[in-house]
């Protein structure tokens, strides 16, 4: 088999009752010259057996400000830091097209030299994924530069400027005319982004259509067809089968979903790292009243409902889309793996949310952040079955969130946050509650102090069981773990654990206040020992 069709499952031979094969359906779209000389002709792919970001490719997007110690290859990131890139790595599970996209543009203007990834003076269409590790982290780099508000706001059409479908090839014709390349990006209304390189814009068969070419990364060596209808301002890309027994994946858009957008290759050329706009949480100091907020999900979500404190809306909840709260942009990740449904990324004022989820994968750990300057609180390790819902509820104003569970979830509770002395991580791992439970949590950094309770939805006398995980980082790039198992509080009580008074590593106090009437003399004082 010709391993250029590799991606598309139809190109395997399906073998019936009467063992005999079948004839696999043709490739997507046409034979392509420009796909063969300068894509890839391996297929866009995930996160099995390959490198994404490591800490040179964070210091590339941001500079040193991302290190807690050392620089380039020997950076130690900031716990911040590391979060961020790990997430963004596993974001990369649902494809690399955007990088890929780039790559080969990049490649084209002779800004990317195919001998620094092993293969002299070869072109890109000859170079391997397998075990070229160089190679792979370019296209990870190159595909976190999607996240950078110097690259996207250069885009026309739905990260940047937003623009119609009519308006976005528009420009796609004025600025292939004067010698531009682009990025063409677009989104599927039910989640997922996939990005892809202009070949050509044509005029189409129909009256006042114009058919896009562009070369998929899911298809090596072919050029498929972006159709857009100029009267209608419509989009629509019917390109995306990978298995012979579904039919096509149409993905469309209108005038309305601000979901088809071009970006130039040059938005992607000279980033000063020093000056690019770092993530909020990683960069800036600890600040839970700072104006704006991101809200990032990771994994298989069949819906993610955004609620604020007056009842709007923004998300999918029953089959329905709402766009209901003032001032939210929504950023989708563009992968490109068909099967890639991840909801987009938020962006949305400080005020009071309720997050709700569902996912229909028991199987699919998922996670769900929620970070503003110098702080991160998030929920991972979700697995949801797909009848469950839960909620996360995030306050304004503070760094504090309420995990509420219907069934025995063990999720991790992370909280993290940057002073300009050191970096921390709290990590809560409860044991479950077969009823379900609730868990809050916050970070009261002035006072170096973390406050956490459980709650069993009954006024019982049962306990709570759970482990913690607390890591500080120095500037200096000293390092203090400390890690206690099993530790068991009452439902209903609060827990305060002094942190700033932590100096030696190995112990920790915990003060447990039974009557939620504040911490007094007469509540118990526990402390905890490093059994990590």
């Amino acid at each position: 088999m010709d391993m250029r069709w590799g991606v598309l499952l139809a190109a395997a031979l399906w073998v019936g009752c009467d063992d005999e094969a079948e004839d696999p359906p043709a490739p997507a779209g046409t034979e392509s010259a420009f796909a063969r000389t300068h894509g890839f002709q391996f297929p866009n792919y995930g996160n099995v057996g390959v490198v994404n970001l490591t800490p040179l490719e964070m210091t590339r997007l941001f500079g040193a400000r991302v290190c807690a110690a050392g620089e380039g290859a020997t950076c130690t990131l900031t716990p911040n830091a590391d979060r961020w890139m790990n997430r963004t790595n596993a974001r990369m599970g649902g494809g690399h097209c955007f990088g890929m996209a780039a790559a080969t543009l990049l490649f084209l203007e002779g800004a990317l030299d195919p001998a620094a990834f092993g293969m002299g003076d070869a072109g890109p269409a000859e170079l391997a994924l397998t075990a070229n590790e160089p190679l792979q982290r370019e296209l990870a780099y190159l595909m976190a530069l999607q996240t950078v508000p110097e690259v996207t706001r250069q885009d026309v059409g739905s990260w940047g400027t937003k623009a119609t479908p009519r308006e976005v090839v528009d420009h796609l014709e004025a600025g292939l005319a004067a010698g531009q390349r682009f990025v063409l990006g677009f989104d599927r209304r039910t989640g997922g982004g996939h990005a892809v390189v202009v070949i050509d814009v044509a005029e189409g068969a129909a009256p006042d259509t114009r058919h896009v070419i562009v070369y998929d990364s899911n298809f090596p060596g072919r050029e498929t067809t972006l159709i857009v209808d100029r009267a209608a301002n419509t989009w629509r890309y019917d390109h995306a089968a990978t298995r012979p027994d579904v039919p096509p994946d149409v993905w469309e858009g209108d005038a309305q979903t601000f979901s088809l957008s071009a970006l130039a290759v040059s938005a992607l050329q000279g980033l000063d790292p020093a000056r690019t706009t770092c993530p909020t949480s990683v960069c800036e100091a600890f600040d839970p009243g700072g104006a704006r907020r991101t809200l990032t999900t990771v994994g298989d979500f069949a819906q993610v409902l955004v609620t604020d404190g007056a009842g709007r809306r923004f998300g999918d909840h029953g089959g329905e889309r709402f766009r209901e709260i003032p001032d939210a942009s929504a950023q989708v990740f563009r992968g490109g793996l068909w099967d890639d449904t991840a909801p987009p990324e938020l962006s949305l004022r400080d005020d009071q949310y309720t997050v709700t989820l569902a996912s229909p994968d028991p199987d699919t750990p998922a996670e769900v952040w929620w970070e503003g300057p110098g702080f991160a609180l998030g929920v991972v390790d979700i697995f949801l079955g797909p009848d469950v819902e839960d909620q996360i509820t995030v306050a304004q104003g503070r760094a504090r969130l309420e995990y509420e569970t219907t069934e025995a979830e063990t999720a991790v509770v992370v909280l993290g946050a940057v002073t300009d002395v050191s970096d921390w991580e709290f990590e809560l791992q409860s044991a479950g509650d077969d009823l379900g439970q609730v868990i809050e949590a916050e970070l009261d950094m002035e006072q170096g102090v973390l406050f956490f309770s459980f709650d069993d939805f009954e006024a019982s006398d049962r306990s709570a069981t759970f482990d913690l995980l607390v890591d500080r980082l120095g500037d200096d790039g000293e390092c203090l773990l400390f890690e206690h198992r099993g530790v068991q509080v009452p439902y209903g009580a609060e827990v305060a654990i002094p942190f700033g008074e932590w100096d030696d590593g190995l112990s920790l106090v915990m003060e447990v206040d039974l009557e939620g009437d504040g911490f007094d003399a007469d509540d118990p004082v526990i402390e905890l020992t490093d059994d990590g």
